[in-house]
């Protein structure tokens, strides 16, 4: 395991390496404690402060390393030994080594607990045999014992087994993780809320952490929200072939890409049926056929068969006038309430053209009627445009000349009852 590439356990690591710094120096001052109560200053000052000082230069020099954690679990040890030292090998002292030893747990590393068993053991042992000679040294309080020391070794022995199968553990637990709870929950709750560019990275060659597969998970969900960011604005700028490329997903994913580009097919070919079928009305085919979709879709069809049943009574209206005209029946119309819209529009247009025609043409008839019964009219007054101005100007004419027939034939009439029969009518 490389030193410091362990990123899964850098935070964690370097808390540990702070709280276990201010818990030296929290034992610093309780050997300068016990100094003022026994007046052993000399062990407490050379021995605890150094015990102090080195692994704080560590943390600050090279955090979170094996040699910080090293440093900082033999410091422990060094003060469990010092407490010892200073009590002359009271039994309440011995007790630090098992409390001092458990905390080298909170790095989830069995080395620094191996490291500081290993040195607990020394320290007895050398202590032991020191203490036989009366060199000053103390270990137990009773004087040295070897089955003192055989008790007290099992004793480490067994909480070391133990600590160092729980930091095994833990350590594999972190592992799994890949980040800290805190920053797994927080990079959770971003992307259930959609937020997928959150950066962070794993450990080199992690490939089944927590923190692995929520970047796999992210991943993959941004890459579908692109896909379908960029199908969509293809089909806005008109390339409607353009679907989501379900290859790169995998599993449900996977699913989901083909289950969108099914819609979007679905909609486009319902699409693409509905305008060939209106481009055939558009072509005079009433009668194109259109397949009948399901479920709500069928809003098509209704859409589809309205546009049919207006054009169609559009065109029945057209062949009414049409067939009426033939048969002379010019009096006939179309009901333009029937239609609504442009079509209204349509049908009360032709109402209206033909009533333009009829009415001049009627005018006309009753005029020509009218002469040929010998009831010569008034000219025509009301207002026409181009060729019904023609007609009305012609029938003005027709009128003036029988007008003028007449007072001619009223002249000659007079002048030959009163025997004037040299009287003629002027035919220029």
């Amino acid at each position: 395991m490389s030193e410091n590439k362990d990123h899964h356990l850098n935070p964690q690591a370097l808390r540990a390496d702070y709280t276990l710094g201010a818990t030296l120096a929290i034992l610093l001052l309780i050997s300068i404690a016990i100094a003022c109560m026994n007046g052993s200053w000399a062990a407490a000052l050379a021995i605890g402060i150094p015990a102090v000082a080195i692994p704080w230069t560590l943390i600050r020099i090279l955090p979170t390393s094996l040699a910080t954690r090293l440093s900082i679990a033999s410091a422990l040890m060094i003060f469990a030994g010092l407490f010892i030292q200073q009590t002359h090998g009271m039994s309440e002292a011995h007790f630090s080594v098992f409390i001092l030893l458990a905390f080298t747990l909170y790095y989830r590393d069995w080395r620094p607990i191996l490291a500081a068993s290993v040195l607990i053991a020394v320290h007895h042992v050398a202590f032991n045999f020191l203490q036989v000679g009366n060199t000053g040294i103390y270990i137990f309080s009773q004087g040295a014992s070897f089955n003192l020391l055989i008790i007290h070794a099992l004793s480490v022995v067994f909480e070391a087994g133990i600590l160092i199968f729980m930091s095994t553990a833990l350590g594999k637990e972190a592992k799994m993780l890949g980040l800290e709870p805190s920053e797994l929950a927080e990079l959770a709750n971003k992307i259930s809320n959609g937020d997928l560019t959150s950066k962070f990275t794993v450990a080199e060659g992690d490939k089944t952490s927590v923190a692995y597969s929520i970047k796999v998970l992210q991943r993959t969900l941004d890459g579908l929200v692109q896909s379908l960011n960029y199908v969509s604005t293809q089909h806005e700028a008109g390339d409607i072939d353009v679907d989501i490329d379900a290859s790169r997903f995998k599993g449900g994913y996977a699913d989901v890409a083909a289950g969108v580009n099914r819609m979007v097919a679905g909609h486009l070919d319902m699409s693409k049926k509905a305008l060939a079928c209106v481009k055939r009305f558009g072509e005079g085919d009433l009668d194109a056929k259109i397949e009948q979709f399901p479920g709500k879709k069928a809003f098509v069809n209704e859409a589809i068969e309205q546009v049919r049943t207006n054009i169609n009574a559009l065109v029945d209206d057209a062949s009414l006038l049409a067939q009426a005209a033939v048969e002379g029946k010019l009096s006939t119309r179309a009901d333009a309430s029937r239609h609504q819209g442009d079509f209204r529009k349509i049908v009360q247009g032709v109402n209206d053209t033909l009533d333009a025609v009829i009415t001049p043409l009627n005018v006309a008839a009753k005029y020509v009627e009218d002469i040929s019964k010998g009831n010569i009219p008034a000219k025509i007054t009301a207002t026409y445009h181009g060729d019904f101005n023609t007609l009305k100007n012609n029938l003005n004419q027709c009128i003036d000349a029988v007008n003028a027939l007449v007072a001619d034939a009223n002249v000659l009439a007079n002048a030959a009852a009163q025997g004037q029969l040299s009287t003629r009518a002027d035919a220029s």
